[in-house]
Parts: structure tokens; sequence; C-alpha cells
């Protein structure tokens, strides 16, 4: 209280805790409905716990599901300073298909998770922009390349939570962020798209659950080659559900999930992406400019993020 003065606004508590509010004002929860049957390596301090925890996944995960690290972690945070390796993860993990993320840079597949997919078969999608890694021999290592529409594939590919799984999911992720102080945060978009994502939140706000404001951005995806991701988000927020920016799905809650307008990716051809042990994609900026003028006409409000500065300047 030494800074007290005759300006400062003192408020009782009533004997109650107080803590900072924390705003992250770019983050994917509603990306987290698969939180539950996802391992998270953050934090943890050598690559030999990393894969004790896989064994350890492995052996409660029921038939059917898969078990999977989909981001989060970094090589670098692991006293042995290094990635997996495909046999590492194979002897971890025999027995059920296994995929680990490291952050859109690259994919691992087990055995199982290969042969579940199809990979090297007509099962398995073209993807573009998508490697496969081969041995000496011409076969699949399960090391995958790609950019973030290969690894987004990757995760609709597997087995998808039910819908009471997907808001316990959300439940997970959001006890997360409480547990660091997060009182706020931006959604940039959801793979799942509006209105679907709210859905999940609209449970959580009728039964007093949601306790971090949530304002959310709209990120459309789907609709196959030649679709535009601008399109389809007008449709949604127009046709579908029908929403405003500003409009407050959880009225209980100032700015509790408010509608902001459209997502970080307005359009997949102008997507730089952000692997960054690959050369930077730059987008022409008359390829920008073109865009900016056929969609001058849609009336909603949008934000964009880029992963280098070359994108930034050209914005």
């Amino acid at each position: 209280m030494s800074l007290k003065n005759s300006a400062t606004k003192l408020i009782d508590a009533g004997s109650r805790r107080l803590i900072p509010g924390i705003t992250d004002a770019h983050t994917h929860v509603l990306n987290d409905s698969g939180f539950n049957y996802n391992i998270r390596w953050d934090g943890v301090p050598t690559l030999g716990r990393a894969l004790a925890m896989l064994s350890e996944q492995a052996s409660r995960t029921p038939d059917g599901q898969w078990v999977k690290v989909i981001g989060g972690w970094s090589p670098y945070q692991f006293k042995e300073n290094r990635l997996p390796t495909i046999e590492e993860l194979e002897q971890a993990v025999p027995n059920k298909p296994l995929i680990v993320q490291y952050a859109y840079n690259q994919a691992f597949l087990n055995r199982q998770a290969m042969e579940t997919l199809g990979v090297g078969t007509d099962r398995f999608p073209k993807l573009p922009n998508t490697e496969f890694e081969r041995d000496d021999d011409g076969k699949y290592t399960g090391v995958v390349f790609g950019n973030t529409w290969t690894f987004v594939a990757l995760e609709t590919m597997v087995p998808q939570l039910s819908f009471d799984e997907e808001v316990s999911s959300l439940t997970s992720s959001i006890h997360g962020l409480n547990r660091f102080g997060v009182t706020s945060i931006i959604d940039a978009g959801s793979r799942w798209g509006y209105p679907k994502a709210q859905a999940m939140v609209e449970v959580l706000s009728r039964e007093k659950r949601l306790n971090v404001r949530m304002p959310f951005s709209v990120l459309q995806l789907g609709g196959g080659p030649g679709v535009s991701m601008t399109d389809l988000q007008l449709e949604a927020i127009t046709k579908t559900a029908p929403i405003s920016p500003g409009q407050n799905l959880d009225p209980s809650l100032a700015h509790g999930h408010e509608y902001r307008g459209a997502g970080e990716v307005l359009e997949a051809q102008l997507h730089d992406h952000e692997n960054f042990e690959r050369p930077a994609i730059v987008i022409p900026p008359e390829q920008m400019l073109g865009w900016l003028t056929a969609k001058s006409g849609s009336s909603f409000r949008n934000g964009c993020r880029s992963a280098s500065i070359s994108a930034i300047t050209r914005i």
C-alpha cells in the first residue's frame, strides 16, 4: 500500500483469494477437444522419461484409440537435446497406433499407425507438400515432413472423440489455463470451425463452468481444392449460425465468448506456415493484393497473424 494516494480505489475482497489476471492474446484452446487422449510432454526434462510416458499411456489406451503427442514440446527441452528415433518410439509403443508430432515440422508414425492409415496405398490421401521419409531399401520409416495442412489432416484421420469427451477435454484444457493464472484468452480459430466448436463452450457456459473469458475468431477449414475459406466463413456467420462482431455467446460474463471476426488464416494459399526448419514461405504482394481486391466487398472484421517479418511487411 506504499503507492496509495487520494486517487487509489480500494476494494474489499472479503477475505477471498485474489490473483493477477493474465491474458493470452493468441491461442487455440478450442483445438484441444482431444486433450484427454493426448500426452503432454511440455516440461518433461528427459527424452527417456518422455518415452516411458508413451509406454504408460499405451497400457491404458483402449482398443481403437491411438497414443498421441500433438505438439507442445521441443527436442531442446530434453537433457539428450534431440528428437526421438523411430526405433525408440516403436519400442515404446509396439502394439497401438502412435503419432508424435513436433510443432508443424514433422511427425512420427509407428508401424501400426502407418498400416491403419494405409500409408503407401490408395487409402492414404495425397497431401500437398508432404514427404514420407524412406530408408535405403525404399521403405517408409514413419517420419513425415510437411506443413500446417499436413498435420491438421493427420489429426482428422485418427479416431475422434465423442461430444461428451470433447467437452471433458476442453474442461481439462481450461483447468490448465487456471493453473497458470490465465483469466482471459483470445482463441484465434479452431480446426472444427464455427459453430461446432462453440457448442462445446456453450455446455460450460450453461453449467457456469466457463471461468475464463474466451473471445474467439472464426477459422473455417475444409471444402477441398479451389474452395474459398473466406466464403466458408461468410456462409457460417451469415447463414449457418448468424453472428455479428462483438456478439457475446456467454452474456453472463463480460466478453465471455465474444465473436471478434475472421481468424488467422483467411485463404489456404496465403498461409506462410510456421515450419522454421525450412525456408520461409514468402507470399507475393500481388497475390495478397489480389485477394484483398476480390474480397473487398466482404463485410467482416478480420485479424491476421504471420510467421515471418517479410510477410508482415507485405501485409
